[in-house]
């Protein structure tokens, strides 16, 4: 992931990783979306200056967190181990640190990954609203890299 790589550092990274001429190299990057309500979908178009109560169990959120504090929110992470399975007991600790905030503005953020696990609590949340924030993935030059998968496919798929 590579955001603002410019092409003097594109270099000295594919110099580094030393490719085979076989091998290619892609830079990407992650675009966020608009929030969205979990249970309804709609979407929550103002993300700034909330005191957000992020969930997430990814591998790494440090890029989620430094892009929802770019919008001067002040964030708490509860993070939870990479592929975690909620329990009824996880969404009422979640619910007890959301409740201690104090100010007008608070909401209860997660990954598009962890709303498809924090869906199936809904009544757990009891009219608190959660919201997810989605992501998109950028693929510089990507119409070279769409290419070269679809020749690898061709030039390798089996006959039935």
């Amino acid at each position: 992931k590579c955001p603002n790589i410019n092409e003097k550092e594109k270099k000295y990274i594919t110099k580094k990783l030393n490719l085979s001429n076989k091998q290619k190299i892609y830079f990407s990057s992650i675009k966020y979306g608009k929030c969205r309500e979990i249970f309804s979908n709609k979407i929550f178009d103002n993300l700034n200056g909330y005191n957000i109560l992020l969930i997430s169990s990814i591998a790494n959120a440090e890029d989620l967190k430094k892009f929802l504090k770019s919008n001067q929110n002040l964030v708490t992470h509860l993070s939870f181990r990479d592929h975690h399975k909620y329990s009824n007991s996880d969404i009422e600790d979640i619910l007890i640190k959301f409740n201690s905030f104090n100010s007008d503005k608070n909401l209860i953020l997660t990954t598009e990954k962890d709303k498809v696990k924090l869906v199936n609590f809904k009544d757990n949340f009891k009219g608190n609203k959660i919201y997810f924030i989605p992501i998109e993935i950028n693929i510089q030059d990507s119409e070279k890299f769409n290419n070269e998968i679809i020749q690898y496919v061709t030039k390798h798929k089996r006959k039935c």
